[in-house]
């Protein structure tokens, strides 16, 4: 019987392969980012759809319109999960929902993929996932213009509202987010999150869990008997706003200071070329 080694994290992840599990894992990110695409800009579509059957005033649809953008921040795992919780089960635009639900969720997506895949097929993964952003504000254009041409008018008594075509793009725009759920509920955690917050076994068992779906071996032939990071993570810090002080201050200070500069301008760059695009 040969001898379980100790290796680094990266190493085990890459003697798990490349096959099925990475392909699900891309399809479950994929989903997550078109819902969050769809949750952004399905007010475009929504707000001015909806004017008339709601009687919105212009302030009303531009706070609408707005509410996307105030996206908070929370701890990874919930995040997720509560990204995807539906706010329309009155068929209604529900900006105080997008607001929580795509907080984070583009991010974190990317981060979870990033983290399950072996790192020479790593770049390459993320990258042609990372395209599927501005791939779905097409598919919104796409969908939005046969649907909102359609006349029908249903009264629902159970929820006391007329179902007209935008409600049901509405319900269209809604379907990436019960597809994510369904794939982060069934997904496993990050490998190198269990690795890094101490839960050593539990990444072992993810890990192995990997191999035997990429492979179709069984679990005993994964050759890895313990991990360790293989990293220097810095200090070790407790609570939430311990960990995102340790994580920001040194982007403030040298030598990181530079590149924070830097990123953050193109950013503001990027940013105000997108939006002007927008008006125009």
């Amino acid at each position: 019987m040969v001898a379980k080694s100790c290796v680094t994290f990266e190493e085990a992840l890459d003697m798990t392969g490349f096959g099925k599990f990475n392909f699900l894992a891309m399809l479950v990110t994929i989903s997550l980012i078109t819902s969050m695409a769809f949750e952004i800009m399905s007010v475009a579509y929504l707000v001015p759809a909806s004017a008339c059957d709601l009687n919105t005033t212009v302030f009303q649809q531009g706070l609408m319109a707005g509410m996307p953008l105030l996206g908070l921040d929370r701890l990874r795992g919930w995040v997720l999960r509560l990204s995807l919780e539906d706010g329309k089960s009155h068929c209604v635009p529900s900006p105080c929902a997008r607001e929580i639900k795509v907080a984070g969720t583009y991010a974190l997506a990317l981060t979870l993929l990033s983290e399950c895949t072996p790192k020479n097929r790593r770049s390459i993964l993320v990258a042609s996932t990372s395209t599927i952003y501005l791939s779905a504000t097409g598919v919104m254009a796409v969908l939005s213009i046969p649907v909102l041409q359609l006349s029908f008018s249903h009264h629902l008594p159970l929820l006391d509202i007329t179902f007209v075509p935008w409600r049901l793009l509405n319900l269209i725009f809604s379907m990436p987010c019960a597809l994510a759920a369904v794939g982060v509920y069934l997904s496993y955690e990050s490998p190198r999150y269990l690795l890094s917050v101490g839960d050593d076994e539990k990444a072992l068992e993810v890990l192995k869990a990997f191999f035997v779906i990429n492979t179709g071996k069984s679990a005993d032939e994964y050759n890895v008997g313990s991990l360790v990071l293989g990293e220097d993570t810095g200090k070790s810090v407790k609570g939430l706003w311990a960990s995102i002080i340790s994580q920001t201050v040194p982007l403030l200070k040298p030598p990181l200071l530079k590149n924070t500069v830097i990123l953050s301008i193109l950013f503001v760059i990027v940013y105000v070329g997108m939006k002007n695009a927008d008006l125009c």
